[in-house]
């Protein structure tokens, strides 16, 4: 998709940007350093705000203003306590009436929703929703609890947080991966983390932990962009073999010449050798 944006922006004159509605945040951040994107999620208001974005459309919108007006607020005055608070609170509806892992399941019932709230107060009704199939990782998750004895969470890599956050649960572990999106993760609530990164750059995630903690949201903006920049700079590929070779490479750099030790070549290069 950034490709496709930058593309676009140079061959059509009046390209200013996209309405990005998938989850996969991580892709839109990448755009959002192109062009303007006008971020559709619900549940990542908040998590948005946070990585930059300033543009957001939802059909939520339509039935929570004042939600969505209240995450804005306190996230342009630095209130994070109360962003996040509002965050949760219109996720928990948002999962509450929207229950079923089915996308087409999901799309009838919001319609359904707002014309209940809306038929009689406003005579705006919308029609019948459209057929679509999806697959969900909460419909994992509430059968591996259902099936497997020792069954305790999982750990999350991928950068789709919508998901990430509706596979939550109170007794439900969920460790996340993902260095981008580290401050937006704590916005969403999570706590624990496991990236290559930190084994690194163990001073900047622990600063942006803290910055989150003592709720100074313009320095967990600054320390979580200088660690995109910094991925982004050591690790350019999206190709994972050579994202291995990269952060390898990396860890040898810096550990290597302050502590003497080594995380080896890459496995791939080793067969290569051996070869």
């Amino acid at each position: 998709m950034p490709s496709f944006c930058k593309a676009a922006k140079r061959e059509i004159p009046n390209f200013t940007g996209i309405h990005f509605t998938h989850t996969d945040v991580h892709m839109a951040s990448k755009c959002l350093n192109e062009v303007d994107v006008l971020l559709g999620i619900t549940s990542l208001l908040a998590s948005g705000l946070l990585l930059g974005f300033q543009s957001f459309e939802s059909s939520v919108l339509n039935i929570y203003p004042d939600l969505f007006r209240d995450i804005y607020e306190a996230m342009s005055n630095n209130e994070m306590e109360r962003a996040q608070s509002k965050q949760v609170d219109l996720n928990e509806i948002v999962n509450r009436k929207l229950t079923k892992a089915d996308a087409f399941v999901q799309v009838f019932a919001q319609k359904t929703w707002f014309s209940e709230l809306n038929g009689q107060k406003l005579r705006i009704y919308v029609g019948p929703a459209r057929i679509y199939s999806g697959v969900n990782m909460v419909l994992f998750c509430n059968q591996a609890e259902d099936h497997i004895t020792n069954f305790y969470g999982l750990y999350y890599n991928s950068p789709d947080l919508d998901m990430a956050q509706k596979c939550k649960a109170s007794q439900r572990i969920m460790i996340i991966g993902m260095n981008e999106y580290m401050g937006s993760c704590l916005m969403l609530g999570f706590e624990s983390f496991m990236t290559s990164v930190i084994n690194t750059e163990p001073e900047l995630i622990r600063d942006l932990y803290m910055a989150f903690k003592t709720k100074n949201l313009p320095l967990v903006r600054r320390i979580q962009n200088n660690l995109n920049l910094l991925v982004a700079t050591r690790i350019p590929t999206d190709d994972l073999d050579l994202q291995i070779v990269d952060i390898k490479n990396w860890f040898n750099e810096r550990i290597l010449n302050e502590c003497q030790f080594s995380a080896g070549p890459s496995r791939d290069i080793c067969l290569r050798e051996m070869k």
